[in-house]
């Protein structure tokens, strides 16, 4: 994994350093163009200033005046400044720091208990609580014993293990003593335990030793052996019930049919993660790829009114997947397997249809009772904006656990998403305007839209997978150049199409770098604010470093794109494909061509009187699609035709061979094409059919 990260790093620099030498070119050529030197200016300046002012604010005041020990934040409002031995309180935070880390990988992965005894952290508390046991002193030894026994508990070391530091205890009256015996007595998930892990527990409450967590594993004792009555006493209980888990209160709602109390449950713990630092945050990455894709909806811009629609029905889109995952749970019983393979098709089934499922939604409801999406770009565009609102939820639960994943959630999930969801508007497009069984269309993307989803979790989610999670930045690779073909392929086919319009690359690739540079900082800023100043710094530089080739690779791929009226490009290889160019697609408008006309190749009398007028000079005005093939042109003659049926100064020319191009500079045997008005180039996908044959003809490019 190590080294294919290198790897990247190092195409990085590479990329980098093409970029400078080829921007120093590009300001030797133009030095003396005044407007571009503005523009470059101005945008440097911009960049500069989006870089300098996070830092200079983090370095001289918010980051110094807020940092604060994260370790202490969950579990306790009392700081301490030093370890003190006999500080019960001290030892609990200690212990319990790193179960968090437990639960926050077991909630992500499916990592097994047996693999924590062996980190670096888990280590240093055995030794830490091992050196008390040694002691002479007694209480050092009833320490040392009892939070031993609560990291063995947490990380599920066998019961006996467990109980044999218990055991060992003198001083049974020690604050969280009842707590771990009744941790340990459920975790042998034994009935003749489960009265005794119900005492200890309750003990564990009265004297208030850790209430949250004795609350919590009573209602999993109650939840295990099916003590119904007494776990809804908890949930019915108006101070127990805020301590009880969400996915307890949510399962007994759903299979009584209260979906009153299931929402009010969910939108409940929805809300708790609510907080300003993380809806800012997420709220930032938001408004930050909607500005990117404006910008790209050059022909036909939506109005604002519509985006922000599927934007909050995309928010209330997301809450199904709470009901559809329970039912998946508590009807079918389809829960998460132990084996790698049937945990990958757990990844494409429950993580990739689902929400792949609730993120079109929205697209589909906006399809049906909306005239909004009318050109192929809406498609693209309304599938990804539904996948920010559904990142942006997910991104404020994320940032709430950690203000460190920004960065990361705002580059990769939120594209990853976006690309997702592409992938099944980009179906739904082609049935569209290519013709296609909507219906099949939808079904097979989102079957390939669902694969991708759960493929690339697989890598980053299973345990077994995760010394391969390079796959998943793979696939990020892959998703990225789908995102853009997408893009450009339904800019090529738009309704709306206007000669005058262009694409500007150059300012994409400007955007998109803004775009990134916005995430890291936010990400910076607001990792200040949780942390320290020293912290966030470190946090920027890592960042920057580890997300530097995927950022390149965004601007590499808005930059390769170009419109060409018509074309859909196939998937191809990725970096490959955006490294060599293809000659047939090289764009040839403004180039001159001689057509020359040949006895063996008739041209058709009634549509031409003098044929001779086929000897001419032309230039090629802009390439055109015909059924797909990719090399047609609309020709501008230099003599104007003697017909009045057809346009009589432009005709459509494409090589009868697909394997030819007028680049070359050999002769091409070129079918003509009449045209009856220019109105017919303007169709998103132009036939044959449209056009009226002329003949064949000679044509070789001029130098």
């Amino acid at each position: 994994m190590e080294i294919f990260y290198q790897i990247l790093n190092g195409m990085s620099l590479l990329i980098v350093l093409f970029l400078i030498i080829g921007f120093i070119v590009y300001l030797a050529k133009n030095y003396r163009n005044k407007t571009i030197l503005k523009s470059v200016c101005i945008k440097a300046i911009w960049l500069i200033l989006l870089i300098g002012i996070p830092i200079y604010f983090v370095n001289s005041y918010y980051g110094k005046r807020l940092g604060q020990d994260y370790r202490l934040e969950h579990y306790t409002t009392t700081t301490y400044s030093s370890n003190d031995s006999l500080n019960l309180e001290w030892h609990f935070v200690n212990v319990m720091w790193f179960n968090s880390f437990i639960e926050s990988e077991r909630r992500h992965v499916n990592r097994p208990f047996s693999s924590f005894i062996n980190e670096p952290e888990s280590q240093k508390i055995i030794s830490e609580y091992e050196g008390y046991i040694a002691s002479s002193d007694s209480t050092l030894q009833d320490i040392g014993h009892l939070f031993l026994s609560m990291h063995f508990v947490n990380m599920q070391v066998s019961a006996n293990s467990v109980q044999y530091h218990l055991n060992a205890i003198n001083d049974t009256s020690l604050k969280y003593y009842n707590y771990v015996q009744g941790v340990n007595d459920y975790n042998q998930r034994d009935w003749d335990f489960l009265s005794s892990a119900e005492a200890h527990l309750k003990t564990s409450i009265e004297k208030e030793e850790c209430t949250r967590r004795s609350f919590e594993k009573l209602a999993h004792v109650y939840w295990y052996f099916h003590k119904h009555d007494q776990l809804n006493d908890l949930i019915d209980d108006p101070q127990t019930s805020p301590l009880i888990p969400e996915w307890m209160k949510r399962a007994r709602y759903f299979k009584e049919n209260n979906w009153l109390d299931y929402w009010s449950v969910r939108l409940n713990a929805e809300l708790s993660e609510w907080h300003i630092l993380t809806a800012s945050s997420a709220l930032i990455l938001l408004a930050l790829w909607i500005y990117f894709l404006r910008k790209l909806d050059i022909y036909e811009p939506e109005k604002k009114r519509y985006l922000i629609l599927i934007f909050f029905v995309s928010i209330v889109s997301m809450q199904l997947l709470y009901p559809i995952h329970d039912l998946m749970w508590y009807v079918f019983e389809y829960h998460r397997p132990s084996v790698p393979v049937s945990d990958l098709w757990y990844c494409v089934i429950s993580i990739g249809m689902v929400e792949e499922l609730v993120k079109i939604i929205p697209v589909l409801l906006v399809l049906k009772f909306t005239n909004a999406i009318n050109e192929p770009f809406d498609y693209i565009l309304y599938a990804s904006i539904s996948a920010l609102g559904f990142a942006f939820i997910e991104n404020v639960g994320y940032f709430s656990e950690t203000i460190q994943n920004v960065p990361g959630r705002g580059i990769y999930c939120c594209i990853i998403h976006m690309a997702f969801s592409a992938t099944i508007g980009y179906g739904l497009m082609l049935a569209k305007y290519r013709g296609y069984n909507k219906y099949l269309m939808f079904t097979l993307f989102f079957l390939i839209a669902s694969f991708l989803h759960g493929f690339y979790d697989f890598w980053i989610m299973d345990w077994w997978a995760s010394e391969y999670s390079w796959m998943s930045s793979v696939i990020f690779i892959l998703c990225i150049h789908l995102w853009f073909l997408y893009i450009n392929n339904t800019l090529n086919c738009t309704v709306f199409y206007d000669r005058k319009i262009r694409l500007k690359t150059d300012n994409l690739k400007y955007v998109l770098l803004m775009v990134s540079i916005g995430i890291l900082m936010t990400g910076y800023i607001a990792t200040s604010i949780v942390y320290s100043t020293e912290f966030a710094n470190e946090f920027l530089k890592h960042k920057a470093y580890y997300l530097s080739f995927f950022i390149l690779y965004l601007m590499i791929s808005s930059g390769s794109m170009k419109i060409v009226r018509g074309y859909l490009s196939p998937v191809s290889i990725p970096i490959l494909g955006l490294l060599i160019r293809n000659n047939k697609l090289k764009d040839l408008s403004g180039h001159h061509l001689e057509l020359s006309k040949n006895k063996k190749f008739g041209i058709i009398d009634d549509l031409i009187k003098d044929k001779n007028l086929l000897n001419q000079q032309i230039e090629l005005q802009e390439r055109i699609i015909v059924d797909d093939k990719v090399n047609g042109y609309v020709f501008k003659l230099s003599q104007e035709l003697d017909n009045d049926e057809f346009e009589s100064t432009i005709l459509i020319g494409i090589p009868h061979w697909d394997i030819s191009s007028f680049n070359d500079r050999k002769r091409i045997l070129t079918n003509l094409f009449l045209i009856d008005k220019t109105e017919v180039l303007d169709q998103p996908f132009i036939k044959e059919e449209h056009l009226t044959y002329l003949g064949k003809v000679f044509s070789r490019k001029l130098t």
